[in-house]
């Protein structure tokens, strides 16, 4: 691919790959941001290109702004667990901690979805391209980790 043709292609193609990097990131500044990497790599692998480039820039795009994701998605950490208040000063803050304390009995993966899910108020789709696992899949290890606390839960009562 010539300099004039990626320049012609880059133009023609950066604002469907916005729209799509969009689709996957959620912000419009991060998705520019996945499109000029993916542009600068096209860049430089431009000797090796043949015309045309829609899908292989389409594939690059989805692979950069999925790496977005994980680059951002939340961590979790073990003080999550423990940042409860010292003294329970009612009945909901000492369920709080009861909570708390059953939820880091779970599997780390488990704890991981669950708190994505329930604290950080993200839908199936956006943890299983975080977690690189499918909906489906995500959706089985909510409701198995929601019966592992219904169970410990129960057990403690």
């Amino acid at each position: 691919m010539t300099e004039n043709e990626y320049k012609e292609e880059s133009e023609r193609l950066r604002p469907v790959l916005e729209a799509l990097a969009g689709r996957y990131v959620h912000d419009p500044d991060a998705a520019r941001d996945v499109v000029q990497d993916v542009l600068l790599k096209m860049w430089v692998a431009r000797t090796t290109l043949t015309l045309p480039v829609d899908a292989y820039a389409r594939v690059l795009t989805r692979n950069t702004s999925l790496d977005t994701l994980r680059r951002r998605s939340p961590e979790v950490s073990a003080d999550i667990a423990v940042c409860a208040v010292p003294e329970p000063v009612s009945d909901t803050e000492d369920r709080i901690r009861q909570m708390q304390t059953i939820i880091a009995q779970l599997p780390p993966a488990w704890q991981k979805v669950l708190r994505m899910r329930h604290i950080y108020g993200m839908e199936y789709d956006e943890i299983a391209l975080i977690t690189s696992s499918t909906e489906a899949a995500v959706r089985k290890t909510v409701s198995r980790a929601r019966k592992a606390v219904r169970d410990l839960w129960a057990d403690n009562q």
